[in-house]
């Protein structure tokens, strides 16, 4: 049977790798709005340029 002792050892050393990561991760920057093409009524597209944004960020809104 394998050492609990080293098993407890990993699982703290992979608990703390999990708990570390989110800590130093920088918050979103939104630099820019492009709003080329606005409609007054109708669904309109906004393009927003930044740094740290996921690879597919969307925000979703419903304005009168």
């Amino acid at each position: 049977m394998a050492n609990p002792s080293a098993h407890r050892s990993l699982f703290a050393l992979a608990l703390g790798a999990m708990l570390a990561a989110p800590l130093s991760a920088a918050p979103p920057e939104v630099r820019s709005v492009d709003i080329r093409g606005l409609r007054i009524s109708g669904t309109n597209t906004l393009t927003f340029d930044g740094a740290n944004l996921l690879p597919n960020p969307r925000l979703l809104t419903t304005v009168p």
